[in-house]
């Protein structure tokens, strides 16, 4: 099977691998406890600490480690809630993952804003600075790239006007990481990263935060300066450390980036324009590895099926938004009907899918076009589906 959703979660990176297994064998050790042993695996957790700051620009005591992006983005809001004035608004994208709308409007209600967006899915800059002066929130949220269609984000523009303006920023940039350099993020209050989104065992991520914004979400031992509590899980920090470590001195290959587009021409020769890329076609810039498709006929989980069929295993939107079976916002913001929201397929590569794996995703592409209008064909004159024989 070859893999294209990645968006979900990605594979365990041998790097990752090698790097937990080295440190569940030699620094197993709590690093609270008060031996050598242990003060060693502490001095190797601060290290670690140490060097996601320099890649954020942000000092080591705003790193707090933690499980992934929900609890992370969770702490946020739920901090912000009791650290700022309980009249203040706080505002988001709508494009925003459940993980931060959720708890947003938990906390905050109807103080919970929606920033302003242009037609193709990205704030609109142009409006927000008279936005922010009418409105006046005094924290915003703004996801660095888009899970679903890869939309990415100004983030640098409105971290820019929101800090001229005294308001604290938040960014989820889960699907950032890996896929960029994290230097080239823009220094937010609040930063959020997920290690299984770029190939770190699942179960470990990161909270970068101002310490003013967060006084800490679960008590007991006082463990990440009090703001997290809890023996920490270095073996997965040092897996997820390596294999960030290994992305950063990656670089954007032009294959990677327009490898895309094989699929996408072969779309073009099936449908004409009878069809959609979510988040390309406003033109906008998107994640080199992503890529979503509305087709003209045949809901996503029959495109699903057919694709898996033929060895490749692809997704409908956010996991998420499948496991609720509910049709995405994202979609329906980008002026997608509920109709072809439903419709709407998600292929998103990692960083060992080569241009080969995207020319046979694009081949298989008529091959199931074909079959599932066999299908529909069958079932109009009432002979039910044709089970193919491989």
């Amino acid at each position: 099977m070859i893999y294209f959703d990645h968006n979900a979660t990605a594979p365990l990176d041998p790097v990752a691998k090698a790097a937990w297994i080295e440190a569940q064998e030699k620094s197993w050790f709590n690093p609270s406890s008060p031996y050598r042993s242990a003060a060693q695996v502490r001095n190797r957790l601060n290290a670690a600490r140490e060097q996601l700051a320099e890649w954020l620009n942000r000092p080591p005591e705003w790193v707090c480690f933690c499980s992934g992006a929900t609890e992370a983005n969770n702490t946020v809001f739920a901090s912000a809630a009791r650290v700022l004035d309980p009249s203040v608004k706080v505002a988001l994208s709508p494009l925003e993952h459940p993980s931060v709308s959720a708890p947003a409007r938990r906390a905050f209600a109807e103080r919970s804003l929606w920033l302003p967006m242009a037609a193709n899915g990205l704030v609109d800059l142009a409006a927000l600075p008279d936005w922010l002066d009418a409105h006046k929130p005094a924290l915003v949220s703004l996801q660095a790239a888009n899970n679903e269609v890869g939309l990415i984000q100004p983030l640098r523009e409105l971290t820019e006007l929101c800090r001229a303006r005294g308001i604290w920023v938040h960014s989820d940039a889960v699907q950032w990481a890996g896929r960029y350099p994290l230097e080239s993020l823009p220094a937010v209050h609040a930063l959020t990263l997920s290690g299984h989104k770029f190939g770190a065992p699942k179960g470990v991520g990161v909270l970068v935060i101002d310490p003013a914004l967060s006084p800490g979400l679960l008590w007991g031992g006082g463990q990440e300066e009090g703001r997290r509590s809890g023996t920490e899980n270095y073996p997965a920090i040092a897996a997820m450390l390596a294999v960030l470590e290994a992305r950063q001195g990656s670089r954007l290959s032009k294959l990677q980036s327009e490898a895309p587009q094989a699929v996408i021409e072969a779309a073009r020769r099936l449908w004409g324009e009878r069809f959609h890329c979510p988040g390309r076609d406003g033109g906008a810039a998107v994640l080199w590895n992503t890529l979503a498709l509305t087709p003209p006929r045949h809901a996503a989980h029959r495109w699903i099926h057919q694709f898996e069929r033929r060895g490749f295993l692809i997704a409908s939107g956010a996991a998420c938004s499948t496991a609720a079976q509910k049709a995405s916002s994202t979609l329906k913001l980008l002026g997608l009907s509920d109709a072809e929201a439903e419709r709407t397929i998600r292929m998103s590569a990692g960083w060992e899918t080569t241009l080969e794996d995207w020319q046979g995703l694009a081949e298989a592409l008529a091959d199931c076009w074909q079959a599932l209008e066999r299908d529909a064909q069958s079932d109009a004159n009432g002979l039910g589906t044709v089970i193919e024989i491989d």
